[in-house]
């Protein structure tokens, strides 16, 4: 989970959010594991909310 936070921190910053949730959303299978060891920040907390609600939206 450490790596998905870095990744989301960085992508935010250099302004390819976007291109990093097109990516995951087409992953078929996506594991949060160890989720919640660590606080999240507000921005990284949406993050897998926002990955569920649009697969589910593309499945539908």
């Amino acid at each position: 989970m450490n790596r998905l936070i870095k990744k989301v921190t960085l992508t935010k910053l250099d302004g390819s959010y976007i291109i990093l949730l097109n990516h995951l959303e087409r992953q078929s299978l996506i594991i949060f594991d160890d989720f919640g060891l660590q606080p999240f920040t507000q921005e990284i907390r949406l993050t897998p909310l926002q990955l569920l609600k649009d697969q589910l939206a593309r499945k539908a």
